[in-house]
């Protein structure tokens, strides 16, 4: 049978034990910002992070006062004592506490009945099991969080508005809080060159004569660049084209018989006669009057002047031995129909054009046999 004093007294320690326990991790945490206070400012001139280390120093200060807390909880005859002083009982609870089966038993049941009116008398709320007040939780507060407080100020510094209106000093490392990101660097690159139209010119021009330079034979060459497409109608003329962009300014001024002997090589290169056709048609053609020169160097690369300088010159188709045959077998591939439409005019004019420059060069040749 329980009595009305002993459950006073159970309710009491564990409000007790509960306060004493809170108030020891409160100590304990205090301690504990205490030695992160110390201990914060040396890893921080060290060059480590002290945040971590200090939160870690309070949490683990705190949990060893819960700890001890918990481990010290008042015993029963304590609680009894603290409330026989507290309340003015003088030692009511616990002389009520003590007895036993060796006390006497009328004066123990005397005392027990007195401590029970007591009790119901009072609440265990009465007893004052707080030892720290106000001004101790509130040192406690301001020292953790200014503990805190300096170890983020001192691991991430910021410039003080002062100073970044008055600039970096002499002695001063500029600093880097510029979020923006820095244009890229490539490693290698050369500047940019500003090309001129000349430029451009030149160095096209050279393209084209290494291009030229590098392939294997002239037959194959010529035989790869004048070969027929069927699907494009307008090709012998884009690549007679291609041929004047290439010679340069020379070509360019070369007449209108001249053109249509080369489109008629591009087109057929049989209908010419022999490999002097295909090399007359290249671009190694130069004006002389009314007779024309080969340059077969030309078509290697080099230039009009050196091609004189260093080659021969050799006979025009139209001047050669097989040019009887070659008209004829152009007039009989004229009236056959193997010449397409769009070129027949070209044939007949290059042919036309030919036996008139060959008689009007015999003519001349005449007048100067006789005037000699």
């Amino acid at each position: 049978m329980r009595f009305e004093h002993q459950r006073f007294v159970n309710r009491a320690r564990r409000r007790w034990a509960l306060w004493r326990a809170v108030e020891a991790a409160g100590v304990g945490g205090g301690a504990g910002a205490g030695a992160a206070l110390l201990l914060v400012p040396v890893l921080l001139w060290r060059g480590q992070p002290g945040l971590s280390f200090a939160a870690v120093l309070i949490g683990l200060g705190a949990a060893a006062g819960l700890l001890a807390g918990l481990l010290r909880r008042p015993t029963h005859l304590q609680t009894a004592l603290q409330l026989d002083r507290q309340l003015g009982w003088h030692e009511l609870l616990s002389t009520a506490m003590s007895c036993d089966a060796r006390t006497d038993a009328a004066f123990g049941d005397a005392v027990i009945a007195l401590a029970d009116a007591r009790c119901r008398e009072h609440s265990p709320a009465e007893l004052i099991v707080r030892r720290l007040g106000g001004r101790a939780w509130g040192s406690i507060g301001i020292l953790a969080a200014l503990v805190i407080t300096l170890a983020m100020i001192w691991s991430a510094p910021q410039a003080s508005v002062a100073r970044q209106a008055a600039g970096p000093g002499p002695n001063v490392m500029p600093s880097h809080s510029d979020d923006r990101p820095s244009p890229p660097i490539e490693r290698g690159s050369p500047p940019p060159i500003r090309v001129t139209s000349r430029t451009a010119a030149g160095e096209a021009s050279a393209a084209r004569q290494q291009d030229t330079a590098n392939d294997d034979s002239p037959n194959e060459r010529s035989s790869a660049t004048r070969s027929p497409r069927a699907s494009d109608s307008n090709w012998p003329v884009a690549a007679a084209d291609d041929r004047h962009d290439a010679a340069g300014t020379r070509a360019g001024r070369s007449s209108d018989g001249q053109s249509q002997a080369l489109r008629l090589a591009d087109w057929n290169p049989s209908v010419a006669g022999s490999d002097d056709a295909v090399e007359s048609s290249g671009m190694g053609a130069t004006e002389a009057g009314n007779r024309t020169t080969i340059n077969p160097d030309a078509r290697r690369g080099t230039s009009g002047r050196s091609g004189h300088e260093s080659g021969a010159a050799r006979v025009a188709p139209w001047q050669s031995a097989s040019w009887s045959a070659d008209c004829a077998a152009a007039i009989e591939a004229l009236r056959s129909g193997r010449v397409p439409d769009a070129y027949r005019d070209l044939v007949r004019a290059y042919f036309d054009f030919r036996e008139a420059s060959e008689a009007g060069g015999q003519g001349t040749a005449d007048r100067a046999q006789t005037a000699r």
